[in-house]
């Protein structure tokens, strides 16, 4: 069974109102209310699938083990960021909408925990229990994430590698940290990286 902290919590109740707000944008940007959706699916998905695979077991305290779910989630950014480091030498972008930056911003956000709810908490934990190892898991699901981004970055082989790299080292932080680790690590990443890109 699986800890629900109240960092997981919290960030999944912001992620969701994130999600909610760019949905009342349909009539101005309906790709972004489009991708709010997809992304409040995943997430949903990802915390009820995640709840079959392995139960949560719900604490509404900050302990020991929520702190340093927090932070490895802080060191996380290091390895991702060294994942990233192809494409960002290359001075490609990793992250573009278009939506105003604020609202790019919040999305990035909300998308990295809906991410990490699906990726992460289900998925690398379905693989984890039917794959031969965990690095079969591991990869397993990167090759999957690398999948679910290549419409956006089919263009550029060295961003979908950036993509697969950020996904082995985000598995490695989730399981130092569970998921409050690679959900802060993959929102701090994504906070970064829609603020300066």
């Amino acid at each position: 069974m699986v800890k629900l902290d109240i960092v997981v919590a919290t960030m999944v109740t912001a992620a969701v109102l994130v999600f909610a707000y760019g949905m009342t944008l349909i009539n101005e940007n309906a790709r972004y209310a489009t991708l709010c959706t997809l992304g409040l699916t995943m997430l949903l998905a990802g915390v009820a699938l995640g709840n079959v695979i392995h139960g949560y077991r719900v604490s509404i305290r900050l302990g020991t083990h929520e702190w340093s779910g927090i932070s490895w989630g802080l060191a996380g950014v290091g390895f991702v960021a060294l994942a990233q480091m192809p494409a960002l030498l290359a001075g490609l972008s990793i992250y573009e909408l278009s939506a105003s930056p604020v609202d790019t911003v919040l999305f990035l956000v909300a998308q990295a925990i809906a991410e990490e709810a699906f990726f992460a908490n289900y998925l690398y934990e379905y693989f984890k229990r039917t794959a031969w190892t965990v690095w079969h898991a591991s990869l397993s699901v990167a090759i999957i994430f690398t999948a679910f981004h290549w419409a956006v970055y089919s263009q550029n082989s060295l961003v979908l590698l950036a993509v697969f790299l950020s996904r082995i080292a985000l598995n490695w932080i989730y399981e130092r940290g569970g998921l409050t680790a690679s959900a802060i690590t993959h929102a701090v990443v994504n906070f970064v990286a829609g603020v300066v890109w």
